[in-house]
């Protein structure tokens, strides 16, 4: 046939309970919290002739988080009692469109993205002067919608023997309802292969934070740039370079490093009370990985990262970029089945990080991950379940946040 289509349908709940503390004893601080998320997507692609194909995705979302927190203040003359209550609601829509060709000498990709948020808060406090049981109660409510427009082109080439590149460019435009703001991204790489089982791969990248969703290609030859909190329109630039090897058809070894500056870093404290946004950090991060077949369907691997990180400007400059582990590592053992059933499951060691930008140092911590999926031959259904902490470690977040608990991971994809 001259064109062939399919296409899939995601439906997502979920349910989200954090709290710090007991509330029932007197004026003990605590903070509950609870989200709930429901989302539905729609997507689908279209091969036509001439080695082109056309993707779209559309989605829209709905999230409403309620924080409840008290905090008992003092002051040199008094002391009071700090409560309050937010209810933020966060509807989104999203609609993209991407164009793919494949030609003799490589690819293009290129398309377009629109995204409006409309995030609505509500608040409301009350402190009290335990002393003299004054009480001063506040209510705010704040409505914004927030709009992004997102436009992309990408290459990859063929360059010669062993060697081919990529160059991508992107613009974002932003519009907060108080004013509007144009960024732009690039990103260019190589990669060559001086034999069939080594590669060296380098890039140079200017990524600009955007729209969660996207259609666009989010790794240059490979190479992913480390995930930070940035705001929309920030940046993270620099370096990526990676080498990867084989060697007797067993064993994968690879090493990567990247040094990127990151532009307005914003973080969730958790507390209404203080925010937090850091105007520009960098961080170094460093990975050695291996992976090793060992027949009749497993393997062994594991990781080992160290990601030094600094806050160059804002809050807490020369502090360490908070949550942030310098040393972290990873090991464990897969399984492949011919019935196409994988199986994973995994140690994970985090190391002591930032738990603010004031000093504060996280435990390290020990956990475990796992994973199941299966996926027919044909490929038009995959499910998987996937295990986070399994053991329910305590896993410290900063700020005071509540620690990360066991969670647990059902999804099924059809396709048609």
């Amino acid at each position: 046939p001259s064109a062939q289509a399919g296409g899939f349908a995601l439906l997502s709940l979920s349910r989200d309970e954090e709290t710090t503390a007991d509330r029932s004893f007197g004026f003990d601080p605590f903070e509950d919290r609870r989200s709930e998320t429901a989302a539905f997507g729609l997507g689908g692609t279209l091969r036509l002739e001439g080695r082109r194909l056309v993707s779209f995705f559309t989605s829209i979302g709905r999230t409403v988080t309620d924080r409840d927190l008290r905090r008992v203040l003092s002051d040199q003359s008094a002391t009071f009692l700090f409560e309050a209550d937010t209810r933020q609601t966060i509807e989104s829509g999203f609609v993209a469109l991407n164009l793919r060709r494949v030609d003799a000498g490589g690819s293009w990709s290129a398309g377009v993205e629109l995204d409006r948020m409309r995030v609505q808060t509500g608040f409301a406090s009350a402190l009290v002067d335990l002393a003299t049981g004054d009480v001063r109660a506040e209510t705010a409510a704040d409505d914004r919608t927030m709009r992004a427009a997102r436009v992309y082109a990408d290459r990859r080439q063929r360059l010669g023997a062993g060697l081919e590149g990529e160059a991508g460019l992107t613009l974002l435009g932003l519009d907060d309802g108080t004013g509007r703001e144009l960024a732009v991204g690039a990103r260019a790489g190589l990669v060559f292969a001086p034999r069939e089982d080594q590669r060296l791969r380098a890039g140079l990248v200017r990524e600009v934070a955007g729209p969660g969703l996207t259609l666009a290609p989010v790794t240059l030859l490979g190479l992913l740039p480390v995930a930070a909190p940035l705001d929309r329109g920030s940046t993270a630039t620099g370096p990526i370079l990676r080498w990867d090897g084989e060697f007797a058809d067993r064993l994968h070894l690879s090493v990567e490093h990247q040094s990127l500056w990151l532009d307005t870093l914003s973080f969730d404290t958790g507390d209404v009370l203080a925010p937090l946004a850091i105007d520009a950090a960098r961080v170094h991060r460093t990975a050695l990985a291996a992976e090793f077949w060992l027949g009749h369907g497993i393997g062994i691997g594991g990781a080992l990262v160290h990601a030094p990180g600094e806050v160059t400007s804002g809050p807490g400059e020369g502090s360490d970029i908070p949550g942030l582990p310098e040393w972290s590592a990873r090991a464990g053992i897969g399984f492949v089945h011919p019935a196409q059933i994988r199986a994973r499951l995994d140690g994970v060691w985090t190391g002591p990080r930032a738990g603010d930008t004031a000093g504060t140092t996280l435990d390290p911590v020990w956990s475990v991950d796992a994973s199941l999926a299966w996926e027919p031959p044909s490929r038009r259904a995959r499910v998987a379940l996937e295990a986070r902490n399994l053991t329910d470690a305590r896993i410290e977040q900063p700020f005071g946040a509540a620690p990360l608990g066991r969670s647990v991971w059902l999804s099924a994809t059809v396709r048609f």
